[in-house]
């Protein structure tokens, strides 16, 4: 069990595995709190983040907040956008560091979207 539990509307920094075979650490947020697959292993369902999206961003990209001085909740300097149809599991393992975090409000906002989508 991990020393530390997130919760729902956390952004993380996570080492992932790439589509090539390779890790990659990137900014990812917490749809719920730690969950277990059925061999009873812990992860957390997770959305991921990125900075690469159109403007205006697609339905899919849902803009989250962000300062370039780092001021915003979320600790995220650029714009980005969490990814809606990119849902993945995050071992509590692969998560590297915690960066912040997006308001009730939005995390609310993004369940309804994902709702919407059954995801």
């Amino acid at each position: 069990m991990p020393t530390v539990e997130y919760k729902p509307g956390d952004i993380l920094r996570a080492s992932l595995s790439h589509d090539r075979g390779k890790r990659k650490v990137r900014p990812v947020l917490v749809l719920f709190g730690i969950r277990h697959n059925a061999e009873g292993s812990p992860y957390y369902l997770c959305v991921a983040i990125t900075t690469t999206f159109p403007d205006p961003p697609k339905p899919i990209d849902f803009e989250l907040p962000w300062s370039p001085d780092g001021r915003a909740s979320t600790g995220l300097r650029k714009r980005i956008a969490a990814v809606l149809d990119w849902v993945i599991r995050v071992d509590p393992s692969e998560i590297v560091a915690k960066l912040g975090y997006v308001p009730a409000r939005i995390i609310r906002e993004i369940n309804a979207q994902l709702e919407k989508r059954a995801i």
